[in-house]
């Protein structure tokens, strides 16, 4: 995936992103959603009613007790605005990072680019990455 950083430094993502993708039909349309690498262990499964766990897949269950990465919401969502994205990102000291897709194939590449982004795109060798405890390691000491 050909993700570009907007704002922020791809050799040390922050763990939390906005991501948007461009309509092929217009430019000016942005899609995005947010992107957050949690810093402890998340396991979605153990939330889950009962009757829901029972209705999925076993390899499907396994991902959800291991979340490394999450996009909120898990589609694209129209955006108002770069400028506006721009301003929020800012604000709120957020990674800025285009897909490199567009708007109308990303969702099909969502994850793939979350789990691109968590890993640290251009992260020199060397560079850990991930969670403490998993072999990887998130600095948050910007947050």
């Amino acid at each position: 995936m050909d993700m570009r950083f907007l704002r922020g430094n791809p050799q040390a993502p922050k763990g939390h992103a906005i991501f948007i993708a461009r309509s092929t039909n217009d430019p000016r349309v942005i899609y995005c959603t947010y992107c957050i690498v949690p810093p402890t262990p998340l396991s979605l499964a153990k939330y889950l009613p009962s009757f829901l766990a029972a209705q999925l897949p076993p390899e499907e269950l396994r991902e959800a007790a291991n979340v490394n990465v999450m996009p909120i919401p898990p589609m694209l969502e129209e955006g108002s605005s770069l400028e506006h994205l721009e301003m929020l990102a800012d604000r709120r000291d957020d990674d800025l990072c285009e897909t490199g897709l567009s708007a109308e194939r990303v969702t099909n590449d969502l994850r793939a680019g979350a789990i691109h982004y968590a890993n640290g795109s251009n992260r020199p060798a060397g560079y850990p990455t991930g969670r403490p405890g998993r072999g990887r390691v998130i600095d948050t000491d910007n947050d």
